[in-house]
């Protein structure tokens, strides 16, 4: 893998080649990351060879089970920039079903509910762990009962259903 877009931090903020802020100087900005660990990170990503910027990106919590649909229901938590300011956004997507379409074939149907969204700098930790304690304990629990229908009932109760799309 190309080195060449890896750059030393300075001793101002991280900035890559195109002039462009690294995810590591907004948050290194917003007090979320300390220099130091800016630079083990960067150290990390040369020894491996791996660009960690495109991993931190988007983490998921991906369902594969099998069993009453549930294959790609997921808790996503997404960085993205949106008027210039670096964002975070948690996200459940789930299938809600397949469609037949007659001209291209089998669609799958999914809703997105945006759990939380907000500027990087803004960031409410103690928020979020409720969030992801209230969401991963009723996912858990339509688990257990083997019932998919709860954790469903409680997004659609509990969160704002934002974006229906097909796949």
């Amino acid at each position: 893998m190309a080195q060449n877009n890896i750059i030393p931090a300075a001793a101002g903020s991280v900035v890559s080649k195109r002039g462009e802020r690294s995810i590591g100087a907004i948050l290194i900005d917003a007090g979320k990351l300390t220099p130091e660990d800016a630079e083990r990170i960067l150290r990390l990503q040369r020894d491996l060879g791996v660009n960690l910027a495109g991993i931190a990106l988007a983490l998921q919590l991906i369902d594969r089970t099998q069993d009453q649909g549930r294959s790609g229901d997921a808790l996503k938590c997404v960085y993205y920039e949106a008027d210039g300011h670096a964002r975070l956004k948690v996200i459940f997507e789930y299938c809600e079903g397949e469609h037949y379409y007659k001209y291209s074939g089998w669609k799958r149907l999914w809703s997105q509910h945006t759990l939380y969204d907000s500027s990087v700098d803004r960031v409410d930790m103690a928020e979020l762990r409720k969030i992801f304690g209230d969401v991963v304990r009723a996912w858990f629990e339509s688990h257990l009962r083997r019932n998919r229908d709860l954790v469903l009932r409680h997004m659609k109760k509990a969160y704002e259903r934002v974006e229906t799309f097909n796949q």
